[in-house]
């Protein structure tokens, strides 16, 4: 029985998921273009000029990051910056959480699942930033080797250390 609903057993009509994405991606930005509106000066129509385009585009950015600050609390810094390159250029607009706040024991999230680590921050003269490097808890004792945790993947610090090393004390 034949299924298949695509030209060519499918093979013409393929989308890669990344594809995908990147297609409604750019739906999307292009949405909400159509939809910025200034302060004051009502709606915007399409076609826009090269200066409305980039005003509507500052618009967009500075809404999406007053969206971003209000939804996610937590995070209190709000940063945009573009990307340039051979393929074209994108706007990042990232919520900076930091909830590093000294050696100590910390809930990590690794491939999905929470991990609990001991956490210390160390400076990397080659890199120029300082860099967290975590131990993970094995029967009572921080074992090696150690992880490089990324800022980002920090959920919460754990007040009074960790179950082990509660139960060592």
């Amino acid at each position: 029985m034949h299924n298949d609903h695509n030209a060519n057993g499918g093979l013409d009509a393929s989308f890669s998921r990344r594809e995908f994405f990147l297609i409604a991606e750019g739906s999307s930005a292009a949405a909400l273009l159509a939809t910025a509106t200034a302060e004051g000066v009502g709606h915007l129509h399409l076609p826009l000029s090269e200066g409305q385009l980039s005003e509507a585009m500052e618009i967009c950015i500075r809404q999406i990051k007053t969206l971003l600050a209000l939804l996610r609390g937590d995070c209190p810094t709000v940063r945009s910056h573009r990307v340039v390159a051979a393929a074209g250029s994108a706007i990042v607009i990232t919520a900076a959480r930091n909830v590093f706040d000294g050696e100590g024991f910390y809930q990590v999230e690794v491939n999905g699942t929470v991990v609990v680590y001991h956490v210390r921050g160390w400076w990397s003269e080659e890199e120029q930033e300082q860099q967290l490097w975590g131990a993970r808890i094995w029967d009572g004792f921080l074992i090696a080797p150690r992880d490089l945790i990324a800022p980002a993947s920090i959920l919460r610090k754990v007040e009074g250390g960790s179950d082990a090393e509660r139960q060592r004390s």
